[in-house]
């Protein structure tokens, strides 16, 4: 039976009260118990907050329904609380939607584990606890088709962490908001998932000066993941961290507005957009950067623990402001096309690089157009040479700059306008 068929549960006729004081765990759990036994259906949950003492598990095709943020399901503080988290999903076909988690330090807000399918998890708000959702399943039994939209994350540890041990497909995180964190908004963390897909969402400002912030989106020996049509707005560390040999990954069409730096320390800047440890193929391609005050890196390529990555395209984007809009330390086979650099230190920066292709950029009002520096001993010639073609660099100060030794980092200049 459809999890939108079927009769409507409502929890009070089972007698839990929405008073936040008394357990309503044990009424909750036989609506949904009733719920399932028949086939399924929707379980409703009033207005009011609802006290539980450990986890209710949503099994397939029941629908849990709210009233939006004022139907609170509240877990009892402290070690009143049995077990990690306030949901688990282990079945088809169900559904998490109009409801408010309440703070709980420590807890899990719903726990996605072996054999969940077709899961939507839509207009729920997670307060302050250790994790929003957690895939958290055994690799045995894949998690597949899961919905997650329209939600806010405020101030969760991690808003949506996926453990390395956890396997699956098809995951959409779509028209959510995060906001007042501290860590990792959406971390995938070595998970063996394909098909991950976050869009349009808001990541906004974490809570701490940036200098311990984690990352908006990270992103850890994954292949596949897209990251498209989002809006992250003054993340001080890392707005997207890439790294531990993930491939085939996508940024299209994302806003990076005053990213990357310290608000509070003049002296620090980090990445917006951070790839290192051995990945491979990432598309950067229209993304807008801008900042203010040439601070922060734009996109950022490089090793991490002597492990090189390879075949990075950047194009169609435009940096506006930056430190740096693309720096590139010893990755190889990258491209940099078409891109838009207006009022940054630097142009594209660079160290030890071969085999790039710079193709058609326009840099206006920098420093720096090209600034690259570092012998490389360890490639033929022939494998070090980089083209620059069909570049417009308009009052540019210094539009190349290096350092290279011109017997290992020989270059192919063709049509340039305004580089020497």
């Amino acid at each position: 039976m459809s999890r939108l068929a079927g009769e409507i549960y409502n929890v009070t006729n089972y007698g839990a009260v929405g008073n936040g004081t008394t357990d309503a765990r044990a009424k909750i759990k036989a609506a949904i118990d009733a719920c399932s036994a028949a086939g399924g259906g929707t379980v409703y949950v009033p207005q009011g907050t609802f006290l539980i003492s450990s986890a209710l598990t949503i099994p397939a095709n029941v629908r849990l329904k709210g009233e939006g943020e004022l139907s609170v399901i509240k877990p009892a503080d402290g070690t009143a609380f049995a077990g990690t988290a306030v949901f688990i999903t282990n079945g088809a076909n169900s559904s998490i939607t109009d409801l408010k988690i309440a703070s709980n330090l420590g807890k899990i807000g719903i726990n996605i584990i072996g054999g969940t399918s077709d899961l939507i998890i839509d207009k729920v708000y997670f307060g302050n606890g250790i994790q929003g959702i957690a895939f958290n399943n055994d690799p045995a039994f894949p998690v597949q088709n899961v919905r997650i939209t329209n939600c806010k994350f405020d101030k969760a540890g991690y808003g949506i962490l996926f453990y390395a041990t956890s396997k699956g497909s098809g995951v959409l995180i779509q028209g959510c908001t995060f906001f007042n964190g501290g860590y990792d908004y959406i971390e995938i963390n070595q998970a063996d998932f394909t098909g991950i897909i976050i869009n349009d969402n808001d990541f906004e400002t974490f809570t701490t000066s940036g200098t311990t912030d984690g990352f908006a989106v990270g992103i850890a020996r994954a292949k596949g993941v897209t990251v498209a049509n989002n809006r992250f707005n003054g993340i001080q560390k890392e707005a997207i961290h890439v790294e531990d040999s993930s491939s085939d990954i996508v940024i299209f069409k994302n806003e990076f507005m005053e990213c990357g730096y310290s608000f509070t320390d003049p002296t620090v800047n980090s990445k917006v957009v951070n790839i290192i440890s051995g990945s491979v193929r990432v598309v950067i391609n229209k993304n807008t950067f801008k900042n203010t005050g040439r601070r922060g890196t734009g996109v950022y390529m490089g090793a991490s623990g002597g492990n090189n990555g390879s075949q990075h395209t950047v194009l169609n984007n435009t940096f506006t402001g930056m430190r740096n809009a693309a720096v590139n330390d010893e990755q190889t086979l990258c491209d940099f096309i078409n891109n838009e650099i207006a009022d940054c230190n630097k142009g594209f920066a660079g160290f030890k690089l071969f085999s790039q292709n710079y193709l058609g950029n326009k840099i206006s009002n920098c420093a720096y157009g090209f600034s690259h520096s570092g012998y490389n001993l360890y490639w033929t010639t022939t494998d070090t040479r980089n083209i620059y073609s069909n570049n417009q660099l308009t009052n540019v100060t210094t539009p190349f700059d290096s350092d290279e030794n011109k017997g290992y980092m020989l270059r192919t200049l063709i049509s340039n306008q305004g580089l020497n």
